[in-house]
């Protein structure tokens, strides 16, 4: 994960790779916010944001293992 800027808003959207998901990414990097988005399916419409800026991070919210990791990459 790349480093923050402390005086960058962040948004962490969960199930980014959902339509909502998707539809808020877009408008808070349109915004100029520092997006983090959890996907458990990388859809094609994840390659978009991702481009754009977006650090995805995989997590499976069925499986505490995947949210533990999914945690400690977000607080690095």
């Amino acid at each position: 994960m790349t480093a923050i800027n402390p005086c960058q808003k962040v948004l962490i959207i969960i199930s980014i790779s959902s339509d909502i998901g998707t539809a808020l990414a877009n408008k808070y990097i349109g915004e100029g916010w520092k997006v983090i988005g959890t996907y458990r399916n990388k859809v094609t419409s994840l390659e978009e944001i991702e481009s754009q800026g977006a650090e995805l991070i995989y997590c499976d919210l069925n499986d505490r293992n995947s949210i533990d990791k999914a945690y400690s990459a977000i607080n690095m």
